[in-house]
């Protein structure tokens, strides 16, 4: 990792100069940095550096002191809510809804899948990417007048999905991980294609489902709306707007529900869509 890292969240330019900082908290901030390429021309910068001393690691906000972590893991914790923090709420102010639902671009358009954690919508869009197919976002979206911007973070996989996608072992065994929750921070770009951030239009969404079989049905958007308001990620907006935004999305998509037991069976269900 360079001694100062460069890369884009939304409409923010961020740097972390890591100069002065030790070789853990280098190693720590992979699992931040995204190299997606960005359509969004930024509008902020964050500007952070990281002081490695005896008696702490000194992170320093556009030049102020912030705070002083206890080791590696405390400084990425508090950088990554940080960063997110404010992309998030400058998000908010442009009216912007974040769902918490993954983003796949198909070539009839562009599908959010929404599900609840633990569901397997990650181990989903590495079962995509790995087929081939354009999956910018397997966490959250934001949504505002029946359009989208995916966000960029690299895949936050758990060490078991190997179990289910063998083909992630080579992938998972040098990428950074969070030993104490045995999650891996995969860039995407190694399970196949580019990685593209730009706004499009929501041509479908899908609600997944854990179950026997595989199995897409149709459903109205009256069934499909609750679960992306249940799964919303509110920063300042009013429940009015959330509904909003997310109607606006639901009313000119077609909305499904996806039962899968196998990622790998899901490909052709979606392509029918």
């Amino acid at each position: 990792m360079p001694d100062i890292v460069d890369f884009q969240l939304l409409w923010h330019s961020v740097s972390i100069d890591t100069t002065r900082a030790d070789a853990p908290v280098e190693h720590a901030l992979t699992y931040l940095v995204n190299d997606a390429d960005h359509d969004l021309a930024p509008a902020n910068s964050m500007r952070y550096v990281v002081v490695s001393g005896a008696d702490g690691h000194a992170i320093f906000e556009d030049g102020d002191r912030l705070v002083v972590a206890d080791d590696a893991a405390d400084v990425l914790d508090v950088l990554y809510r940080r960063v997110h923090q404010r992309a998030f709420e400058l998000a908010s102010l442009r009216g912007w809804v974040r769902v918490h639902a993954a983003t796949v671009d198909l070539p009839g358009g562009r599908v959010l899948i929404s599900a609840e954690s633990g569901t397997g919508k990650t181990t989903l869009a590495c079962a995509l990417r790995s087929a081939g197919i354009d999956v910018p976002a397997d966490e959250s979206v934001l949504v505002r007048d029946g359009e989208s911007i995916p966000v960029a973070r690299r895949f936050h996989v758990k060490s078991t999905a190997v179990e289910v996608l063998p083909e992630l072992a080579r992938v998972i065994a040098s990428e950074p991980r969070l030993d104490e929750a045995g999650i891996v921070a995969v860039n995407p770009r190694l399970l196949g294609g580019d990685w593209q951030i730009d706004q499009r239009p929501v041509r479908a969404l899908v609600v997944l489902e854990r179950g026997e079989g595989t199995e897409l049905s149709d459903i109205s958007s009256v069934e499909a709306v609750p679960q992306l308001v249940d799964g919303c990620f509110r920063n300042q907006e009013a429940l009015s707007d959330v509904f909003r935004a997310i109607s606006s999305v639901a009313v000119s998509a077609s909305c499904h529900r996806l039962r899968i037991d196998d990622p790998h069976d899901a490909l052709s269900c979606l392509l029918s869509i």
